[in-house]
Parts: C-alpha cells; sequence; structure tokens
C-alpha cells in the first residue's frame, strides 16, 4: 500500500543521484522499473529520449525527485545538495518498488542522437518477466516523397512516433528548410539561427538568438518565396492538420 508517495508537477532540477539496483539484477531493467511505477501511478507523464519519466513527491518530508529511466537505466534524480536528506527517501521508494507486483504493460522508446540513434524498441513486464526488444524497422518515406497534405500526415506520425505527430513535422520541416545566413524581417536582420520548433502555439517558427531572449520568426513569413515548393507544401499539410484540431490558424502567425 502506498499512502506516502505521490505524482507531482513540481520542477525539480539537478542531475543523477544513483541507480536503482546493481547491473544485472532485475530490479536495474528499464522493463521491471516501468511496470512497478506504473503500477503505483499510471502511465509515465513524460517520455524522455530513450526513456521515461517520473517526479514524485514524498509527502512526509516534502521532498521531490525524478524517478527515470534513459541512457543509464533505471535511476533517481535531484539536486545535488539534497543528496543525504533524500538518500533514506530514496531507500523507502526502493522499497516500496520491491513490494509492489509489477503491471503487465509495454512502452514503445526511442533513442537520441547519442543513444541509440534511430533506433526503436519495447520495454515493459510480459506474463511476469521483464522484457526489451527492438521494434522492427519499418521502411519509412522520405519527407520529400510526399506529393499532398494526406502523405505528409502519414509521414509524419511516422516519424514523431510517440514524441507525436507534431515532433514529425518539426523533423520533416528541419530536413526540408534551408535557413540562409541572413534573414531579413520588420527592418531588421537576424543572422544567428538556432533552430526550428514547431509549436502549439504559434505553430512552425525559427528561433534566433539576437540578444536577450529568445525571438520566433514564422518561417512562411521569414522566408516567403524563398521556401521550396516541398517545404510549402509541408507548411500546408501543418496548418491544416492544426486547424483540424481546432486550433485557431491565427496562433500560426507571428506576434
Amino acid at each position: 500500500m502506498n499512502d506516502r508517495f505521490e505524482l507531482t508537477d513540481e520542477l525539480v532540477m539537478g542531475s543523477k543521484l544513483r541507480n536503482r539496483g546493481q547491473p544485472g539484477d532485475r530490479s536495474s531493467h528499464p522493463g521491471d522499473f516501468l511496470a512497478r511505477l506504473w503500477a503505483l501511478f499510471g502511465q509515465p507523464p513524460r517520455q524522455i529520449d530513450g526513456g521515461f519519466e517520473y517526479t514524485v513527491r514524498d509527502r512526509s518530508t516534502g521532498l521531490a525527485f525524478h524517478a527515470y529511466s534513459g541512457a543509464s537505466g533505471p535511476a533517481y534524480g535531484a539536486s545535488w545538495d539534497l543528496l543525504e536528506e533524500l538518500a533514506p527517501v530514496l531507500d523507502a521508494f526502493d522499497a516500496l518498488l520491491d513490494r509492489t507486483a509489477p503491471a503487465e504493460v509495454e512502452l514503445e522508446l526511442c533513442g537520441d542522437d547519442e543513444h541509440r540513434p534511430g533506433d526503436r524498441w519495447l520495454v515493459g513486464v510480459r506474463r511476469g518477466e521483464p522484457f526489451e526488444r527492438e521494434v522492427r524497422a519499418r521502411a519509412r518515406k522520405s519527407p520529400g516523397s510526399a506529393t499532398n497534405a494526406d502523405e505528409c500526415e502519414a509521414i509524419a506520425k511516422t516519424l514523431g512516433g510517440p514524441y507525436g505527430i507534431s515532433a514529425g513535422f518539426q523533423r520533416a520541416l528541419d530536413e526540408l528548410v534551408d535557413v540562409p545566413s541572413e534573414v531579413h524581417f520588420g527592418g531588421r536582420t537576424y543572422r544567428n539561427c538556432i533552430g526550428l520548433a514547431v509549436q502549439s502555439e504559434t505553430g512552425p517558427v525559427l528561433l534566433f538568438d539576437e540578444g536577450p531572449g529568445i525571438e520566433e520568426l514564422g518561417i512562411d513569413e521569414a522566408l516567403g518565396g524563398a521556401l521550396s515548393a516541398k517545404a510549402r507544401l509541408w507548411l500546408d499539410a501543418y496548418a491544416r492538420w492544426h486547424d483540424a484540431q481546432g486550433l485557431s490558424r491565427r496562433a500560426l502567425r507571428r506576434r
């Protein structure tokens, strides 16, 4: 029975304090860790590159920490300044997990640029045993192969995987949008583009670091006629998908 620990939306800063279990132990298996956390708190609130994360609060002390699994396996994280105070809390949480029967679950994970890039795999517990196995890669169409909005959406869903279709649109636009060394907009010249993002509030934008704070420019407005026909197709496909979610097209405009 768990009457001590709860999920929280509290912002917890820091880094890894320690791993759960010892290498080779069942308790150090990502699938076992996931299944016991799922039994206590349900599906992971967040997926991170190569894993998942729960933020947990200890009611008895008010301390919060991350219970997560990533490149180094199941672990706990928080500020190092709290290491001494959190040590007995994490011991108690480990004991709770050990007493908790694992749920029969599975979760698809994606690698990042450093940890298993391009890989997709499943972790969880099946018939009482933890497992981790590769997902057979499907032949994927490239963003450049799309000829209409429907094909863009289908490719975006595949590219985004468990991170969602917006992430797929972002990956496609990253590939198709060439950002010049200088962008002239609104009487200003922007030179330091640090990336592209697709956000529900503003749509596809270019991010610039031109001084205090990050500035956003809508891709369509900033690049205009410099966009290729294929990039234009993907922007239109995103706008159509965005509208279908019941969101205002005005949100796609730079404010």
